[in-house]
């Protein structure tokens, strides 16, 4: 097959159940269902948080990017605004990661924890998609939800959310009052003198920030380069919940939560 090859214009939908395809007999493309509103959902709503902790973050790190507005002083208190905006922003962040990692052992998503822990059989199956990749020789495996590198991926930006998040929240909880956050502040203070002090803190804070950006820019580069080379859809289901499988791949691709349930 050439996955360069036209799908569009050829589909004649027809629909069925959900965790069905929606084919037509005449149909050389099959539109396949991989996921619900609500993992949609929390996927934007992350990348909500990144974006406002991005820029954000931008500021409190480097402050001259932006003026007070005014020359009184009660209309300069731009530091003080921009870090509760940050918090606000982190909040969604953590509530969103613990839905999201909360679902995923429930079969509203598929149960797809199996696909995000580095096992053997993960990481193996990673190293031969990336090879392809790389090489563009050998088969590629057409995945219906998450491939091993993506899920090897996922596992990676997990353990670098909670080393920002614990981070970032000893650095917010600095200033906070000693009285209504005492409890947190016990935390946090244990957690600034394990690190080494704030300066320490701060410079571990700034360097995952960028590793995250840098993970995000390429996360965004290859869905695009995915999408251009195999005519699977794969920008679009994360909005309409569908990718797209020629017609010769429809009954090869490989669907880990169905082997699960039949284990």
């Amino acid at each position: 097959m050439n996955p360069r090859i036209n799908y569009r214009g050829k589909m004649k939908p027809v629909i069925r159940k959900p965790e069905e395809e929606l084919v037509s007999p005449d149909s050389e493309y099959h539109i396949v269902y991989v996921r619900n509103p609500f993992t949609c959902f929390l996927h934007w709503l992350l990348v909500f948080a990144i974006i406002g902790l991005s820029l954000s973050g931008l500021y409190i790190g480097s402050p001259e990017l932006f003026f007070g507005q005014g020359a009184e002083a009660y209309n300069n208190f731009i530091m003080a605004k921009m870090r509760f905006i940050h918090f606000a922003f982190a909040s969604i962040l953590v509530l969103s990661l613990l839905l999201r990692l909360y679902f995923s052992f429930k079969p509203a998503c598929r149960k797809d924890i199996h696909d995000i822990i580095p096992t053997w059989n993960n990481l193996k199956m990673a190293v031969e998609l990336a090879v392809y990749y790389v090489t563009l020789k050998g088969g590629h495996a057409h995945f219906r939800f998450i491939n091993p590198i993506g899920g090897i991926a996922i596992f990676l930006m997990i353990i670098l959310f909670i080393g920002e998040i614990v981070t970032g929240f000893t650095l917010y909880f600095q200033g906070a009052n000693s009285f209504t956050w005492g409890w947190a502040l016990v935390v946090t203070d244990r957690i600034e003198i394990l690190l080494g002090g704030t300066p320490n803190v701060r410079l571990i804070h700034h360097l995952i920030t960028w590793v995250l950006l840098a993970m995000v820019i390429i996360h965004i580069y290859m869905q695009i380069w995915k999408d251009l080379y195999f005519p699977e859809a794969g920008i679009a289901s994360i909005i309409a919940g569908y990718k797209i499988f020629h017609k010769d791949i429809i009954k090869k691709h490989i669907d880990r939560y169905k082997a699960r349930l039949l284990n």
